[in-house]
């Protein structure tokens, strides 16, 4: 994984995308502006991380095949500890650090975030060789 990072806001590059929005924090919409300044300094564990879908690729890999933990911990962390939602098609929960979910008996984790003008979402299907 070479393009992953968390950028200084004071980092000249031209390799940092730039998100575009209409929304206000106030929930309120305005004339569209970039998110610039709402950029965090530097990333936390609110977010603030930049990726390529390459290096989302690898990291999708490096879990399934347990290259960054061990089966047994990969296993534990992406199995559902807290239910968020069911039906009898679909079932979303938390596991750690990975939502889990289950749609017509697939089952999936992954995790999503966003920021005014921003956003990604990773689902890793474990069984259909899908990420």
């Amino acid at each position: 994984m070479n393009d992953t990072v968390f950028f200084e806001t004071s980092w000249d590059t031209e390799e940092l995308g730039i998100g575009y929005t209409n929304f206000n924090f106030d929930g309120a919409f305005q004339e569209e502006k970039t998110n610039n300044l709402s950029i965090c300094t530097k990333g936390s564990a609110a977010g603030g991380g930049y990726s390529t879908i390459n290096d989302l690729w690898k990291f999708s890999v490096g879990v399934l095949n347990s290259k960054l933990i061990s089966a047994d911990l990969t296993a534990t962390i992406t199995t559902e500890k807290e239910n968020i939602d069911t039906n009898e098609n679909f079932t979303l929960g938390y596991g750690y650090g990975f939502f889990v979910e289950s749609i017509n008996g697939h089952p999936i984790f992954g995790h999503d975030g966003g920021f005014p003008g921003v956003s990604n979402r990773l689902d890793i299907y474990p069984n259909d060789d899908y990420i």
